[in-house]
């Protein structure tokens, strides 16, 4: 029969894609680095806005 070495790819085709998704990590990217810098632009920019308006 035809089905059994089908059965047998598509199982071997799963687990081969289970071990390489188990060696994924996502990186998780947010403001933090940026959070200083925008702290003192927002606070320059306050005081620029606040003279010349």
């Amino acid at each position: 029969m035809k089905l059994k070495p089908l059965a047998g790819a598509l199982l071997f085709a799963s687990l081969l894609s289970q071990t390489a998704m188990a060696d994924v990590s996502l990186l998780n990217v947010s403001y933090d680095p940026t959070r200083e810098l925008y702290q003192e632009f927002n606070a320059a920019f306050a005081k620029h806005w606040q003279a010349q308006t």
